[in-house]
């Protein structure tokens, strides 16, 4: 679909005009429809946030005498922010739409609340993040969520997400370790494409059969250098089943990795003591693993 010039004039005087409903503590909010939570959003488009360099969302903010939940990142809310490196979003929020902080190519380092469940496209494509981690209540990531994001070394999908939409992370060249959690089942078309340096890729769905994945969400060269990490009564599953199999070195996730919780008695003290030792047989950070430890009473981790 074509538009004339004048069409897109009035959609951009749309985005700038009246883009906001309030500022509180130098954040532009729009107000929901419920009356009870706020979304955050743009004081213009592109550059907008001009200065800032860090931003940490609150939970809740007080308009005209009210009090308002902070629910969602909306769409451009930090669009082409030049000068942000760091975000933080609290639990509160449920969603970050599309386009939340395209471009913002300074933004380093970035925090996502334990309540949010989906990202939107683009959402936060061509920035300089280092390590993605999703919490668990992330099960959806739209196109091109990541993409472009060159400094990118480390990813951890949590093991909420479910759907990765189509080039995901296309062109994170930089990348080297990608963690995938148990409920992914849907991989999108050059999802990974272009992760020229992808070295580790940790695959813990527990069958590969299961999962939608194209012939293209991973590079020819990506599938003959990268070693796929998989869980170890899936091994076969994974060596036979389309996309996976064309990876050259499949192996266990617990190969390379050793884990040894000792309870040992501390005779001067008169208590006990629990020692985890994590081994490594290679030099790729441990990124599979995910482990809680509760202590019996009276026992101190060291």
């Amino acid at each position: 679909m074509k538009y004339s010039f004048s069409v897109l004039l009035a959609l951009l005087c749309c985005l700038t005009a009246g883009a906001y409903d309030f500022i509180a503590g130098d954040i532009a909010y729009n107000l929901n429809g419920d009356g009870k939570g706020v979304t955050v959003t743009y004081t213009k488009y592109g550059n907008n946030y001009p200065g800032v360099t860090r931003l940490t969302i609150p939970q809740s903010v007080s308009h005209a005498g009210r009090q308002y939940t902070v629910t969602a990142i909306g769409e451009y809310a930090f669009y082409e922010c030049e000068s942000l490196m760091s975000l933080s979003i609290p639990i509160s929020v449920k969603t970050i739409d599309d386009y939340a902080a395209f471009g913002c190519g300074q933004l380093s380092s970035l925090t996502i609340g334990s309540n949010v469940a989906s990202i939107g496209q683009y959402a936060f494509s061509e920035t300089a993040l280092v390590a993605v981690e999703l919490p668990l209540s992330v099960t959806s990531l739209g196109n091109y969520a990541f993409a472009n994001c060159q400094m990118l070394t480390q990813l951890n999908t949590g093991n909420g997400l479910q759907l990765m939409g189509r080039s995901a992370f296309y062109r994170c060249t930089a990348l080297r370790t990608a963690t995938l959690g148990v409920s992914v089942n849907t991989i999108g078309t050059n999802a990974f494409a272009g992760c020229s340096a992808l070295a580790t890729l940790n695959a813990n769905m527990p069958d590969p059969t299961m999962v939608a994945v194209s012939d293209n969400s991973f590079d020819a060269s990506t599938k003959a250098t990268c070693r796929l990490c998989v869980p170890r009564d899936a091994l076969e599953a994974y060596a036979n089943s389309p996309v996976w199999q064309d990876f050259l070195n499949i192996t266990n996730v617990s190969e390379g990795y050793s884990l040894q919780l000792a309870f040992v008695r501390n005779s001067t003290l008169g208590n006990e003591r629990a020692q985890l030792e994590i081994g490594l047989a290679n030099e790729e950070p441990v990124s599979a693993l995910q482990c809680d430890i509760v202590l019996p009473d009276n026992l101190e981790l060291t």
